[in-house]
């Protein structure tokens, strides 16, 4: 975004251009992407029809730890789970910058039971992508979607 005076950053920082042609030691200055959203998707199901995986809790585990993460960088977050409610509807916790959603996250995760109704990976692929915020970019945890065109997605964790 541009330079500022150099203040103790990393080496990497010093923009060695500006610095040559002003004759003084001159980093470069970063915008912060902060305000970024972001939904997480958290498939418990394996790669057959209703098989669960048999790292389901590390998954959980993860997926609180990257909410945690980008909650604290300040980002928008949301988290959708292979896990029917009462209203037969994928578990969604909705974006907010919040502390109380973290705290909401955590008590909806700890309350999956493996005897709980799962769909198959395809069907809630199919019904988180179209549930979560279109301007938000999809972070798949556990088995992954089928590759499509029409949406984008990162896996963060197979």
């Amino acid at each position: 975004m541009g330079t500022k005076d150099y203040e103790n950053e990393s080496f990497r920082h010093i923009h060695w251009m500006a610095s040559a042609k002003e004759n003084k030691l001159l980093a470069k200055k970063y915008q912060k992407v902060n305000g970024s959203e972001y939904s997480i998707l958290l498939n418990l199901v394996g790669k057959g029809q209703f098989h669960l995986r048999r790292d389901m809790e590390d998954l959980i585990e993860y997926a609180t730890a990257v909410s945690l993460y980008l909650i604290k960088e300040g980002c928008k977050i949301e988290l959708l789970v292979n896990y029917c409610t009462k209203q037969n509807e994928i578990l969604r916790i909705e974006n907010d910058i919040d502390r109380s959603q973290l705290k909401n996250m955590i008590m909806a995760l700890s309350m999956i039971n493996e005897r709980g109704i799962f769909l198959p990976s395809e069907q809630f692929y199919r019904q988180a992508f179209s549930k979560k915020d279109k301007k938000s970019l999809a972070l798949v945890i556990g088995s992954s979607p089928e590759p499509t065109k029409i949406d984008k997605w990162l896996q963060i964790k197979q």
